[in-house]
């Protein structure tokens, strides 16, 4: 009976290697059929089969889940993260006891929570101007550079001139919205002000008058907003710590 029954399993004379070949077809008297307990084994090899496949599934679930929450935690992190600022004050007559922008711009880096990295007064030439903010932004940990003074149209005004071939981009947007919320302070008199914004080896600049209310508008309503992680819908804070 068993000979008239196809697609049994038997034990072909053909090797593979060390491992013998099965036909499921070929039924020969030459051939000594192996008897399998079907209905035991055959539920059991899909039961481990099925097996395998939810623990892999499982595993590129949880990869997959643990990925995402690492990524939230580090890309979109909610409450408050501190930068390390720099603070340039670009004159040639100011010293630190009366240099009031850069004091100001110091104080409001520190009372937002902020570290200061370093400060500094240059003399309006463009190549000591361009060495120190080099040096600052070829530091890691600085993340922002904040400059005042030298944005005028006076011969030795040259902060623009001195920061602007470093930038690999340039935030348009700083010294238009700048000059537009100064035109109530100061009237026509803000397209004098060539202030600058822009981003240099992940670093961000912002380049603001020496006047010390110049300063504290370009902080208050602007800089301050974007170095805070917690400004909505977007801030610059993501783009300086993943670097």
């Amino acid at each position: 009976m068993l000979a008239g029954i196809r697609h049994k399993f038997y034990r072909d004379n053909v090797t593979v290697g060390n491992k013998h070949a099965f036909d499921l077809d070929q039924v020969t008297s030459d051939n000594e059929p192996i008897l399998f307990k079907t209905a035991v084994t055959l539920p059991f090899l899909c039961a481990e089969g099925f097996l395998w496949l939810l623990a892999v599934s499982l595993g590129v679930c949880l990869f997959s889940f643990l990925g995402c929450w690492f990524m939230s935690q580090k890309l979109f992190q909610k409450g408050f993260v501190p930068l390390n600022i720099a603070v340039l004050t670009v004159s040639d007559t100011r010293t630190e006891e009366d240099d009031g922008s850069g004091r100001l711009l110091v104080e409001r880096v520190q009372q937002a929570g902020h570290k200061l990295a370093e400060k500094k007064i240059s003399k309006d030439d463009i190549y000591r101007i361009r060495a120190i903010v080099s040096n600052w932004i070829a530091e890691p940990d600085i993340h922002a550079i904040l400059i005042t003074g030298g944005t005028g149209f006076t011969l030795r005004d040259s902060t623009p001139e001195a920061v602007k071939p470093l930038l690999d981009k340039e935030i348009e947007g700083f010294g238009e919205l700048f000059r537009q919320i100064s035109v109530r302070d100061i009237g026509t008199s803000t397209i004098q002000s060539r202030a600058l914004g822009g981003f240099a080896n992940h670093t961000v600049l912002f380049c603001m008058p020496g006047s010390t209310n110049a300063c504290a508008t370009a902080w208050d309503e602007l800089i301050r907003l974007q170095l805070d992680s917690e400004t909505s819908p977007c801030n610059f804070v993501g783009v300086l710590i993943n670097r």
